[in-house]
Parts: structure tokens; C-alpha cells; sequence
């Protein structure tokens, strides 16, 4: 996760304010679940612990729709909290009204603040009445959003430092997760934010494969854009529950009485089509339960692809639990979010357990197996196989519209940590194809340590791709080429399209090293040629660019730079610079035993990225820099410490897994 967490700061005598999603389930004044609660203490602890002074704040129930009632006061939580603690909170009647309260705290205190949501203003939520003209609700909502505007200030005045520990609320742009930080210097996430992007962010970002989804639930049209962007990014997609039958129709199947929206079967359509032309397996029920009621005492019969007329379908049958489970075990990872069938009555709930028996094992057998909050939630802890996941995840919605691909809002609005490091290995021209597997075999082991710390590649010779790819399968080491040509194919004798990197498994692709361009001829244009192949067929391009001793001498390093910068860039869009990394080799100090000083290497990087910055705007912060000069485990740490040198491109040290494995460690630490 990109973003600053807790541990980046120093909490000593700070107060904190932090988001925490405490919208526990209260009856009669009794807390009848605390896994939230339990979620939130890793980063209560670690304020108190660290001499912080701790204001909580967060929402329960819906007091806008349903009035202010005694189930949804938060003092029914800071009394439980403080028997679990063990310390004493004060608790704050009006969230709007903690001045005196805050201005008193020491050093290891805790405020706990009254229901965010009894003040209208922190959801900024309005509806038109009848008789309201459109002029005067437009001037009540403008003054309501600039109510809000002077609540997030409230909750900023009381802190040095916000934090968002509340993942459930963090697809809303309210007062207190979103809006309060425009207020405040420091923005961080706590534990269970960071737990639940590093896993979601990671299973659909950075997936060890094969990843398989698993989307259920009622409607196609409550993740239209789940599916949508899901299949950009899985090897399998697996439906089930009532959307499945929307997908079935559009395959021209009866569905009988089955949950069905025919306003979606074009969309369904178009998705099967380009699950198709991605490659994505799409596995759809072959049979399925079918009742002749919507109850749990209907008359029951297991039917095809079909349902006949009067009967709808409200489980899945037992050969597609079979075909299910088969393919969820083959996986690494696992996201799933919605049952397979109406789980809540019991003639109907063995889909949905299959189904999670079967996830069950993805953690048994060394994957990861994520539940995306809703109703799968629920499921799997019906099933009795919720400790056999790896990830359950508390926000439902979040969880629903992260793996749409949109932005939270609440994590957007956090300070950011900076770039990731990414250490690539050039492997150049050594190793054969077995001694190749044998070196990424031991790397598969010694580089696991590094999964959501760092960004790790390898790039051996074209002959050791496959047997590379094959032995990194579902790890966290990825694989690159040391070349593409820029045509799709032809009369081009020893050269490498990127449709054949693409079907082998690769995802990045050296482009421009200085090699190639001493003893191949290769000029800036034929890198920017190269560089869009690249981009066509979904590799990530490394760019290399870099001065040679003589440019260096007669202090024309700068000019080079920009020219090579310029001319390879070409026609590039910066939202193209996403997928590329630009690798900086001072050709002087390549196998020379030349290098860089860190000064001089961070003096270079910050001018690439000055020109970078020129090129393509604010984006170019984000785009990573790394030195490919020379870098060691002795001087990893030094160089990556240094703000704009983002990695490394190695060659000699990544020939051997002791050197590699211990100058990635090296560079972390820095």
C-alpha cells in the first residue's frame, strides 16, 4: 500500500484522531458482535503504547433514517472498550463540542466522541421534498456542504495527526473519512486499513496466479463494473447466485421463474464475449436447484442449464459444485464476494458451503483466499470455515467498489508513502535454460519475503522464459524479457514480438539497455518503438537510458539525458507512464567497478525526473527510477535511501540468489 501508515510517524505526545468503523450490532444496549471492535485495538494499542493521545471517532446505525435511539449511541462502546482495555475513556456527548475535553488529555488518554452521523452534516445527505423547488434544494445543499466543510474542521482542530483505521466507510467521502484530512498536516492509515488494501490491493493488482474470482448475489446489475474490470485481471471468473441465471438467458437458456434482469442480457452478452477474446476462463452453473417456491419447504429437483417454466433456481446443482471446487483449488488466489444461492435456508445453502469448503483448501494449500465482505461474509461464517481463510474483509461496500477498480475516498484523501522499490535482475546473456529454472527456483524461496514490500522481477535469455515462468508461478518474483521487436511479426530473423512474450507469461520487458545500444545500433526512435509494442500487448516496459564516460567527462550528461528521455517518450501518454520504469545506467560504471556516489546517483535522478515531471505533470511522481549502475549489497541501502532512486537493475549480483536475496534486503532497509 502506497500509503502512510501509522508506523511512519513518530505518535510521541501527538494527539490522533482516528476513523475507526466501530457500527458494531447493539440490541437492547448489548453489543452482540465486537469484530470490529477487535479489528480496530492493533491500532489503539499502538497510539497509546508509543505515548499518543488517542480521540476515536466513528458512526453506528443509521440515526438519519431512523432517528437517535439508545442503540445507537457510542457510549455503549467506549464502556466496552474501556473493560477491554482496562483504562479509563472519556466519553464526549456532541462529536462537534471536545474542545475542553481534548485540551485536558495526557499522554496515553482516550476520547471517545458521540455518533459522527447525529450531526446531519457529516454525510451531507439530502433529499428533495415535495414542493421544493429545484433553486432552493440546490441553495440547502450548497449550505449543508458547506456545513460539512466546517465539521471536518471541528474534528481536524482537535488532532496533529488523522488516522483512517475504518476500510468499511472508506468508499465515502464524508466529514470524518475524507473531508477532515484538507484540515490536518499528517493523514495515515491505521492496521485493518492497511490489512485490507495491502490484500484486495495485492489479490487484484499483483495477484500470485492462478487467481480466480468468485462473484455471486442476487443482481448482474449490482456489479456490472466488478465483472467488467475483473476480467482484466483473472484467469478464471467463476458466477453463481441469482445473476447467474441473467448470464444463462443471454446464452438462450430457460430460466424459468429465476431472478432475472432482461435489461442486462446484452451486457451479459458483451461480457462473455470478452472473457473470450481475454483468454478468461468464465464458468457459469451446468446445473443447477431449482424449487417450485421462493421457501425452504418447496418441492426441489436438480435441473440443466434450463429451468423449466413455474421453477426458479436458488442453488446451484452438485456437478457445478464439482466443476467450482475443481477450479478454485488449482488457485493461488482467491477473491469472493457473494453466495452461490439463498445460503439463509438450509435446502439451499450446500452451493454456497461447497463452494466454501473448496476456498477453505486455497489457504490449507499455501494460497491466498480473500472474502470481499456482504453476504459471502455471513456465508462463511455460517459455513463454520471462516478461520480457514486467509483475508475476511470488514467493508462491504468498500469492498465491492475496490474491486470495481474506483478509488476510495477514504484512502485517497491519506498521505502518500512514495514510490515502491523494485529491484530487477538482468541476467544478460548467462545461465541455460536449466541452469536458469535452478536460480529462479531458489529465488521463488528466498524472495517470498519480500511479497507487499517490494516490487521483484528477473529477466533471463529468451531460451529460459518459459522454464523461468514455470518454476515463478504463484510466487511474488515476476518475470521480464531483455527485449521486444515492434512489429507483430515478419521477416525479422533472432527477434521477439510481444505476442510471444505475452502468451509465454511475461510482464515486463527491458527496452534500450546501453548494451544494445553499444554493439546493436539502437537509437532512441527504435526504443520508442519498441516501448509502444510493449505497451500494445500489456508488458510493462523497463527503460533504460544513460551517459558513457566521455559525455560524463565533458559535462554533457543532462543533455543526454533529456534528449534520450525525449525521444524515447514520444507519443507517450502519461497515462502510459503508469506501466513503464525507467532504469538509469551510467554507462561508465558498468563492469568497471565504477560508481556512482549515492549524491551523484540522487542528483541524476532527480534531473530525470525533473524532465519527466516537464514531459507528463504530476504523474511522474509516481513513475519508478532505478539505478542500474553497479549496485551491490554493500551499497543498496545507501543509494535506495536516496529520494528519487526507486531500485535497481542488477546485473551480476542477481546471477546469485545469496547476493540478490540479500541486496533487496539491504535496499528495504534504506
Amino acid at each position: 500500500m502506497n500509503k502512510k501508515t501509522l508506523r511512519d510517524i513518530d505518535l510521541k505526545g501527538k494527539r490522533v484522531i482516528m476513523r475507526v468503523d466501530f457500527n458494531v450490532p447493539v440490541k437492547d444496549g448489548v453489543i452482540k458482535d465486537d469484530t470490529r471492535i477487535q479489528g480496530a485495538l492493533p491500532s489503539i494499542k499502538y497510539v497509546l503504547d508509543n505515548g499518543g493521545k488517542l480521540i476515536l471517532m466513528s458512526h453506528m446505525g443509521r440515526p438519519d433514517e431512523k432517528g437517535i435511539t439508545g442503540d445507537t449511541t457510542m457510549k455503549i462502546v467506549a464502556d466496552y472498550l474501556s473493560k477491554l482495555l482496562g483504562k479509563d475513556i472519556v466519553f464526549v456527548a456532541d462529536c462537534a463540542a471536545a474542545d475542553a475535553e481534548v485540551a485536558a488529555m495526557k499522554d496515553g488518554d482516550i476520547v471517545m466522541l458521540e455518533n459522527t452521523r447525529y450531526h446531519k452534516e457529516e454525510q451531507a445527505k439530502l433529499k428533495q421534498k415535495d414542493g421544493q423547488s429545484d433553486e432552493d434544494f440546490k441553495a440547502a445543499k450548497a449550505a449543508l456542504k458547506a456545513q460539512q466543510k466546517e465539521l471536518a474542521k471541528k474534528l481536524a482542530s482537535y488532532a496533529d495527526v488523522y488516522c483512517n483505521d475504518a476500510f468499511g466507510t472508506a468508499h465515502r467521502a464524508h466529514a470524518s473519512t475524507a473531508l477532515i484530512t484538507k484540515y490536518i498536516p499528517v493523514s495515515v492509515a491505521g492496521f485493518l486499513m492497511e490489512k485490507e488494501i495491502e490484500f484486495l490491493g495485492n489479490a487484484v493488482e499483483n495477484p500470485i496466479r492462478p487467481f480466480v474470482a468468485i462473484l455471486g448475489g442476487a443482481k448482474v446489475s449490482d456489479k456490472l463494473a466488478v465483472v467488467n474490470n475483473l476480467l482484466t485481471k483473472v484467469n478464471t471468473l467463476i458466477i453463481g447466485g441469482g445473476m447467474a441465471y441473467t448470464f444463462l438467458k443471454a446464452m438462450g437458456h430457460n430460466v424459468g421463474n429465476s431472478l432475472c434482469e432482461d435489461d442486462q442480457l446484452q451486457y451479459a452478452k458483451d461480457m462473455i464475449a470478452k472473457a473470450k477474446e481475454l483468454g478468461v476462463e468464465f464458468l457459469l452453473p451446468i446445473d443447477n436447484l431449482a424449487a417450485d417456491a421462493f421457501s425452504n419447504d418447496a418441492n426441489i429437483q436438480i435441473v440443466g442449464q434450463d429451468i423449466p417454466e413455474g421453477w426458479m433456481g436458488l442453488d446451484i446443482g452438485p456437478k457445478t459444485i464439482e466443476l467450482y471446487a475443481n477450479a478454485i483449488k488449482s488457485a493461488k488466489t482467491v477473491v469472493w464476494n457473494g453466495p452461490m444461492g439463498c445460503f439463509e435456508m438450509d435446502n439451499f445453502n450446500k452451493g454456497t458451503f461447497g463452494v466454501a469448503a473448496a476456498v477453505a483448501e486455497v489457504k490449507a494449500n499455501g494460497g491466498i483466499s480473500i472474502i470481499g465482505g456482504g453476504d459471502s461474509v455471513s456465508a462463511v461464517k455460517k459455513s463454520g470455515l471462516a478461520d480457514k481463510m486467509t483475508h475476511i474483509s470488514t467493508g462491504g461496500g468498500a469492498s465491492l467498489e475496490y474491486l470495481e477498480g474506483k478509488e476510495l475516498p477514504g484512502v485517497a484523501a491519506l498521505n502518500d508513502r512514495g514510490r515502491k522499490v523494485f529491484i530487477a535482475g538482468n541476467w544478460k546473456m548467462n545461465k541455460t535454460a536449466s541452469e536458469a529454472a535452478e536460480l529462479a527456483a531458489a529465488l521463488k524461496e528466498s524472495c517470498a519475503q519480500f511479497a507487499g514490500k517490494c516490487e521483484v522481477a528477473v529477466c533471463p535469455t529468451f531460451t529460459s522464459l518459459a522454464a523461468v515462468v514455470e518454476v515463478l508461478k504463484g510466487s511474488n518474483v515476476k518475470v521480464g524479457a531483455q527485449n521486444i521487436h515492434w512489429a507483430d511479426n515478419g521477416a525479422y530473423t533472432g527477434e521477439i514480438s510481444g505476442a510471444m512474450l505475452k502468451e509465454i507469461g511475461v510482464e515486463y520487458v527491458i527496452i534500450g539497455h546501453s548494451e544494445r545500444r553499444q554493439y546493436f545500433g539502437e537509437t532512441d526512435a527504435t526504443v520508442n518503438l519498441r516501448i509502444k509494442a510493449a505497451l500494445k500487448y500489456g508488458l510493462k516496459p523497463i527503460v533504460c537510458i544513460g551517459e558513457t564516460l566521455e559525455e560524463r567527462e565533458s559535462g554533457i550528461t543532462n543533455t543526454v539525458l533529456e534528449k534520450q528521455i525525449r525521444g524515447a517518450f514520444a507519443d507517450i501518454t502519461a497515462d502510459d507512464m503508469n506501466a513503464i520504469t525507467i532504469a538509469y545506467e551510467p554507462v561508465w560504471a558498468i563492469g568497471t567497478g565504477k560508481t556512482a556516489t549515492p549524491d551523484v546517483a540522487q542528483d541524476t535522478h532527480a534531473f530525470i525526473r525533473s524532465v519527466l515531471v516537464a514531459l507528463f505533470g504530476k504523474k511522474a511522481d509516481d513513475v519508478v527510477v532505478q539505478y542500474g549502475g553497479s549496485m551491490k549489497p554493500g551499497n543498496s541501502a545507501e543509494l535506495v535511501a536516496k529520494a528519487d532512486i526507486d531500485g535497481g537493475l542488477i546485473g551480476g549480483a542477481a546471477l546469485k540468489a545469496d547476493s540478490f536475496t540479500e541486496l533487496i534486503a539491504n535496499a528495504i532497509k534504506g
